[in-house]
């Protein structure tokens, strides 16, 4: 044998021994050694091309705007408040709402119905001048598949209506000749408000037309290309802007769906953006003229449409379609129904949706997208979904989540890995509490089975951990002064170690397929909204029993589908049952980035999203969400700990009002690798403790100075540059350049914030 021969063999069985080796020394309790991060550099240098994208708030445009609009003879005045007059062309309904004061005047049409308009076409034109565009399904007996057709008031001969004048607006109801679908709308003015509303039981499918979408004023607030300065707002994470630009700076229209996809008829799509507000709205000289429209009724079965100015549709418009109907793929065998695949056949029975859009008109300086926030804010106060908060507290909140013990696949048994034990949790915390103000705690993975094998009883704590009474004892204690202490569980998803029941308990697609997805190591069920609130109903009673009285649920806050297993539960009624049941709760509830929908049982908002999905058509980035939730709760950022830019991280928090949250262990997070919960790679306390105190210290001295007041004013004052005014008249300012910024006699040094009363 060659000496080359013999010496490759010595290699390969030195490397075969080291990796047969490495699982045990990396495992072994002994060995493990705390988490291992590596030290990131902050920029030396803030690109400007990164200040002037999307992922930051850009400067204002503060042109002046002259009426772009006339009322035209054809349209009569039927309502009237001290602020606002209401013109409709009653052959279509098209309407004109003028400010009083300014002569200001908002139309959805640019024209009478009768007069041609620059780029639209003769089919453009009557979805222009109608008051509800419809889709329906048509089946194409040819082929055999069902196609998408559109319809406005203008489309067939046939179409007729019927309506009458009330004391502040009209009821008409629309007879479309080609599908033979009819429904009622009614609008009417209030003091401040424009309100649009469509009933469920008012839609009736006369001919053979099964409805798919309603779109109620199209072009309310159309801007031609960039002969207006301005803007849309897009409630992806959040807040998005919209710019209005030249023609074809972007050529795609946008369709985003409220409150996620419908997994119970799609199948999910990861990253998807998921709007959790159900608002959208225009700007018409910022600081001059703006509405917001509020989806009061039917966000769960609604998507968004965001459309650019572009070659074949010159205006930017914005506004919902309400979703009635979807197609799908029917399966003709078992493995079609594995694949998804099938027979093409459309939704016999119409979701229940009823239609409600407030309109809510800001004219002056709060016309622009802090204005939009603080009008959503006093809606939302106005409903009692929000309140205002007085904590009396002089330093934040920080939210703390611990591991308690995970579930890791055994060669035959599973093992239960203890993370934070309840002794060690005591310890850790009481460390805390010397060098930080309250906290926020959230304990996962503290009843038997870990996290992701917990039975949902609530009454059996993981032994491993200690015992039951050491848990109690800690809820006590850290359930005062301040201090919150919830137990997590998710009674929406289930993992296959959790005991599901696939007949019984499991959610199914309008397919008739289970709905389940891959997780990290396993498969996860979505459970049926109905038996998820029974069990969530039992889980609460055994809680209160034990004098454990909040709770932070997983996935409930943004996960939203409808259920086809006995018969069909849709969006829009599940939304409805979730809040209801959460709003008779007894228990103090924590959601992780919740939709609207369950805010009013909401104690603090967890994970507050920091970016957008950055797509093309998106101008700027803005805190929307945090000025709407500013003054009425805590919001807390995502898991510090993983941070790519400590630095821009915690400006941006600064800029946003968010509290530091970290997700900590006392063992390494090591220990993970091969669990559900293996996207950890660094929790160990003691990794983090130095680390949270100093991020408190410079956190809290900023943001103390803010707590429980809400934003009156957000300027950019040069690009990377932010001046957020709060109202006990605090000002934050933000500078997130490379260069000192001076405002009058302030300077504000490069890449730091600072707070001035």
């Amino acid at each position: 044998m060659s000496f080359k021969i013999m010496f490759k063999r010595i290699i390969l069985i030195g490397l075969f021994v080291a990796m047969v080796c490495l699982p045990i020394v990396v495992f072994s309790s002994s060995q493990v050694a705390d988490d291992e991060l590596p030290e990131i550099e902050s920029l030396n240098l803030f690109d400007e091309t990164k200040l002037r994208s999307n992922q930051f708030t850009q400067m204002d445009d503060l042109r002046l705007v002259q009426n772009h609009l006339t009322i035209p003879p054809t349209f009569v005045l039927v309502a009237q408040s001290s602020q606002y007059r209401l013109y409709v062309e009653l052959d279509n309904f098209a309407f004109r709402l003028e400010h009083i004061d300014s002569g200001y005047i908002r139309g959805s049409s640019l024209a009478d119905k009768d007069t041609n308009v620059s780029f639209f076409n003769q089919t453009f034109r009557g979805y222009l001048n109608s008051a509800a565009v419809i889709e329906y399904y048509s089946y194409d007996s040819l082929n055999g598949l069902y196609i998408v057709k559109t319809e406005s008031m203008f489309t067939s001969s046939l179409t007729r209506v019927d309506y009458e004048l009330t004391n502040n607006g009209f009821i008409a109801t629309i007879h479309y000749g080609d599908s033979k679908i009819s429904l009622t709308i009614q609008m009417y003015l209030d003091e401040e408000n424009l309100h649009v509303l469509v009933d469920n039981d008012s839609i009736v499918e006369a001919g053979t037309g099964l409805l798919h979408r309603i779109r109620l004023y199209p072009y309310f607030g159309a801007v031609l290309a960039d002969t207006v300065p301005g803007y849309m707002i897009v409630p992806d994470g959040p807040g998005a802007l919209v710019r209005y630009r030249a023609l074809n700076q972007v050529t795609d229209a946008y369709s985003f769906t409220y409150y996620g996809s419908d997994i119970g008829v799609f199948n999910p799509i990861a990253n998807a953006p998921s709007l959790s507000l159900p608002i959208f709205g225009m700007v018409h000289g910022i600081n001059q003229h703006a509405f917001l429209g509020i989806i009061v009724e039917g966000a769960s079965t609604a998507v968004l449409i965001v459309n650019p100015s572009r070659q074949l549709m010159r205006y930017h418009h914005t506004g919902p379609e309400f979703v009635y109907r979807q197609l799908y793929n029917s399966p003709v065998s078992r493995a079609s129904a594995q694949a998804g695949s099938g027979r093409q056949v459309v939704q016999l029975e119409k979701y229940s949706t009823n239609i409600h859009i407030q309109y809510k008109m800001i004219d002056g300086e709060q016309a622009n997208y802090v204005g939009m926030a603080r009008s959503f804010q006093e809606y939302a106060i106005d409903q009692e979904i929000l309140s205002v908060q007085n904590t009396f507290r002089t330093d934040i909140q920080t939210m703390l989540e611990l591991i308690g013990a995970e579930r890791k696949e055994g060669f035959i048994f599973d093992e239960l890995v203890p993370l934070t034990t309840f002794e060690q949790a005591k310890i850790l915390l009481s460390e805390i509490e010397e060098v930080i103000g309250p906290m926020t705690i959230i304990y996962k993975g503290v009843f038997q089975g870990g996290h992701s094998g917990a039975n949902h009883a609530g009454n059996r704590f993981a032994s491993i951990l200690g015992r039951g009474q050491e848990l109690l004892d800690l809820i006590a204690q850290y359930s005062s002064n301040g201090n919150d202490l919830a137990l997590y569980l998710d009674v929406i998803q289930k993992y296959a170690s959790q005991r599901v029941s696939t007949y019984r308990d499991v959610s199914q697609k309008v397919n008739l397929q289970l709905q389940l997805s891959k997780a990290e190591t396993m498969t996860r069920y979505y459970i049926q909204p109905i038996a998820a609130m029974n069990e969530f109903t039992k889980l609460q009673t055994s809680f209160t029993k034990q004098d454990i009285f909040s709770m932070a649920l997983g996935s409930i806050g943004s996960v939203l589908y409808s259920d086809y297993k006995d018969g069909m539960l849709d969006r829009y009624e599940v939304e409805a049952l979730y809040r209801s049941t959460m709003e008779e709760s007894v228990l103090r509830m924590y959601y992780y980035r919740p939709n609207f929908y369950l805010w009013s049982s909401l104690v603090a908002y967890l994970s507050g999203p920091m970016s957008t999905k950055q797509y093309a058509i998106y101008t700027d980035t803005v805190p929307f969400l945090s000025i709407v939730l500013s003054g009425t709760m805590d919001q807390f950022a995502p898991y510090f700990n993983f941070a790519a830019n400590k630095e821009e991280t915690m400006l941006s928090m600064i800029d946003f009002n968010l509290y530091p949250s970290y997700i900590l262990t006392h063992s390494s997070a090591y220990a993970l690798q091969n669990t559900e919960l293996r996207r950890i790679y660094s929790s160990s306390y003691s990794t983090w403790k130095n680390r949270i105190q100093d991020d408190y210290t410079q956190l809290n001295t900023i943001l103390s100075q803010v707590i429980d007041q809400t934003v009156v004013s957000r300027t950019m004052l040069a690009f990377g540059v932010v001046k957020t005014t709060y109202s006990n008249q605090v000002h934050i300012y933000v500078n997130y350049t490379n260069d000192v910024f001076r405002d009058g006699e302030l300077s504000i040094p490069p890449r730091s914030a600072l707070g001035v009363s």
